[in-house]
Order: C-alpha cells, then sequence, then structure tokens
C-alpha cells in the first residue's frame, strides 16, 4: 500500500461504540469525546539462550487498551452506554461493548475506509466534574479477543466486517 507524505491528526481516526447484539447500533464517539487513545501492549516472550550473552524477544500478543475520556452529553449514544455500565455496575459480557477503528487517513476504495472492530470490556474508573464543569467519563476500553478486519463509510456510517472464522 502506496501512502503520500503528509501528517495524521486525530480526525483522521474515526471511533465508534454499540452495545453487543446480532445487529448493533454504531455510535459515532464525537461530541463530548475529550480523548480515545491506542496503547497495543505487546506481550513478549524474552528468552536468553546459551550461546549469546543477550536476550532475544518474541511479540507474542498483544493485551491492547483504548484510554478513554467522555464528557456526559444526554442523547448521545456512545456517552449513554458507558453511563449503564458505571450506574448500574455491570460486569462480565454485560459490561462489553463493540468498538469500531476507522482508518481515514487511508486512501479509501470507493467510499469505503478500513477499519478494526474489537469487543472491549468498557472499565469506567471515574465519574468527576467541579463546580458547573461537564461530568466526565473516564476509564479504558480493554480488547477482548482478536480484532476483526472491515471497512466504514463515514459518510452514510455503514460498517461492515467479515464473519470470523
Amino acid at each position: 500500500m502506496a501512502y503520500e507524505v503528509g501528517t495524521v491528526t486525530r480526525n483522521y481516526l474515526g471511533d465508534y461504540l454499540a452495545a453487543v447484539s446480532e445487529t448493533p447500533t454504531w455510535y459515532l464517539m464525537g461530541l463530548g469525546v475529550v480523548q480515545v487513545d491506542e496503547s497495543p501492549n505487546p506481550k513478549l516472550d524474552k528468552t536468553a539462550f546459551v550461546n549469546t550473552i543477550n536476550v532475544g524477544a518474541d511479540v507474542t500478543g498483544y493485551a491492547r487498551v483504548f484510554p478513554f475520556d467522555v464528557q456526559l452529553r444526554t442523547g448521545e449514544g456512545a456517552a449513554m452506554l458507558l453511563v449503564g455500565i458505571y450506574r448500574d455496575s455491570k460486569i462480565g459480557s454485560d459490561a462489553e461493548l463493540l468498538y469500531v477503528r476507522g482508518d481515514l487517513y487511508v486512501t479509501p476504495t470507493g467510499d469505503l475506509y478500513p477499519a478494526r472492530k474489537f469487543t472491549v470490556a468498557a472499565e469506567v474508573t471515574s465519574v468527576e466534574a467541579m463546580g458547573t464543569e461537564i461530568v466526565r467519563i473516564k476509564g479504558n476500553f480493554h480488547q477482548v479477543g482478536d480484532q476483526i478486519e472491515g471497512t466504514i463509510d463515514p459518510t452514510t456510517g455503514a460498517i461492515a466486517f467479515a464473519l470470523p472464522v
């Protein structure tokens, strides 16, 4: 894949959130979303062999974490999914969501951009605000299982993924 040299700003990563279901309703993580980062957290097998003095390393997996900071704005679907998790103290699969990150900086095929879909465990670590500040929900999305490759059309919101093999 050929890339032109350019700077990618945060608005070229499209983030979408949905409750886990057969036919999810996707919510753009836009208005009120202050931060959604990605920490790949590669897992390494570090081994020293008998004929060397240095340790070798192999990447054996990933434990992705997506730290988030979301302002509580009623009517914003993504924020309200998080409210439901922390308010009702959901655990296990009840605290899982579907999360999509689209690569809107890549040249699209037609109107479709590459995207990755994750099942994530939503860990809400704080709900905070002072005085007249907007309430903020902070925490982490922890990847559960493997990511699935797919596409997204940001103009229509259409998200498509191959079924896992």
